[in-house]
């Protein structure tokens, strides 16, 4: 079940924290989000609260999906997904089409789910993260 943002979950830049049921991640100067005082790999910028799309509970941990900023205006959709555990926080590669518009993921289960234009198909590309493991239609991400 995705949670709003909206009390159960804020984060701004600058060391405000984004909070989680194993306790609060902070981000640096430069909006990268720390896990234990660490930057997380890839490197996961958390301007605001806004660039947080969803959290969902998943075995244990607290999964975020993440609206990347490194793109800038040529590439606004890019994502990644962090994993959140007692002991660790572990982020997939970023992935997404580059096309702005909004995504409305899903939760079946274990899974995460949404689509995507994609412009150079001409059509649409899914990505799905189930258990730790991101899939591009129907394929591991690269």
């Amino acid at each position: 079940m995705a949670l709003g943002l909206s009390g159960a979950l804020t984060a701004h830049a600058a060391g405000t924290p984004l909070k989680t049921r194993f306790g609060e991640l902070k981000t640096n100067d430069d909006a990268e989000l720390l896990f234990q005082g660490k930057v997380i790999p890839p490197g996961i910028i958390l301007p605001d609260a806004s660039s947080v799309i969803g959290t969902y509970k998943i075995e244990g941990a607290d999964v975020f999906l993440i609206r990347q900023v490194t793109g800038g205006d040529s590439c606004p959709g890019l994502y990644v997904f962090l994993t959140v555990k007692a002991d660790s926080a572990i982020a997939t590669a970023e992935f997404g089409t580059c096309h702005g518009e909004a995504v409305t993921p899903t939760q079946e289960g274990q899974t995460i789910s949404f689509s995507m234009t994609n412009l150079e198909k001409h059509g649409q590309t899914r990505y799905t993260y189930d258990h730790g493991i991101l899939l591009e239609d129907g394929k591991p991400h690269r």
